[in-house]
């Protein structure tokens, strides 16, 4: 959200990309071997390998995906990068990175989330420079100019121009991979019996479901989130009919999107709760 607030803030609209890089984790960094030692595998039988003749083994430099050291590799491999082209991690998010223009003021920004990339510039020669560095370092399947296209999806949110707004939604998310709560006859039951053990799962699983959506764009039902939330070791049957009616309503508004807009004089305030320390 930081991303989109500083774009739209900026006018930086226009100048907002999307990519994904191809095969991220094989652009990491080389294995550690002195740490984790060598690694091999096998070619498979039914699929042969120009120049590898039968029966050799393959050893694997880099930090293929599937093994635990290979998010951490492209991390820093992608990091170290930008770092070396100017810019510096934010201190709210280390996964943000601002570059600075010489006089101080922003000149491109990006959030990182493991192999997709957001980026957004001020459009001078010099920053889209930056951004073409970036753009010729590392094989990208997607690279997207937002506003000329409908829509991107990034972490499970839906994102698109508006004018000089954008608008994020998770309708796609909440159509088709929110479950409705399987409803059941419950005339003579009290609201406060216990759920079953089927129940209480079903229950658990969409109390997931609307935290991940009120987390990200649906916060009109965050209080109900937190309340459920502390009903999940023994929810009731009142909890259960509660949490049906909530998924019910967040899906029949799932078009619903959270307008992100140039804001009149900002001011950053944060809050703490003090039953954390």
């Amino acid at each position: 959200m930081l991303f989109f607030q500083v774009t739209v803030q900026l006018g930086w609209v226009k100048n907002w990309r999307k990519g994904d890089v191809k095969a991220a984790f094989l652009q990491g960094r080389d294995r550690d071997v002195d740490k984790n030692g060598r690694l091999y595998l096998r070619p498979p039988k039914d699929r042969p390998l120009t120049g590898v003749p039968f029966g050799c083994l393959l050893e694997v430099i880099k930090s293929v995906y599937g093994l635990p050291d290979a998010p951490q590799a492209w991390w820093e491999e992608i990091t170290g990068y930008l770092k070396k082209c100017g810019f510096q991690s934010c201190r709210l998010d280390p996964a943000f990175l601002i570059h600075y223009d010489p006089d101080g003021s922003l000149g491109v920004i990006i959030v990182l989330h493991v192999d997709d990339i957001m980026i957004a510039n001020d459009g001078s020669k010099t920053t889209e420079k930056i951004v073409a560095q970036i753009h010729d370092k590392y094989p990208f399947g997607e690279w997207t100019h937002v506003h000329k296209v409908k829509s991107i999806t990034y972490t499970g949110r839906t994102a698109r121009v508006h004018g000089d707004e954008i608008l994020v939604d998770q309708e796609a998310f909440i159509k088709g991979r929110m479950s409705e709560l399987p409803k059941k006859k419950s005339r003579l039951r009290s609201v406060d019996d216990p759920c079953t053990e089927e129940e209480r799962a079903d229950f658990e699983s969409g109390v997931g479901d609307v935290h991940w959506v009120t987390s990200q764009t649906r916060v009109d039902h965050a209080v109900d989130t937190s309340r459920l939330q502390k009903r999940q070791n023994k929810p009731t049957h009142r909890d259960y009919v509660d949490l049906g009616k909530i998924i019910d309503e967040v899906k029949s508004t799932a078009d619903f999107a959270l307008r992100i807009r140039p804001i009149n004089n900002p001011v950053i305030a944060a809050w703490t709760d003090s039953a954390l320390y």
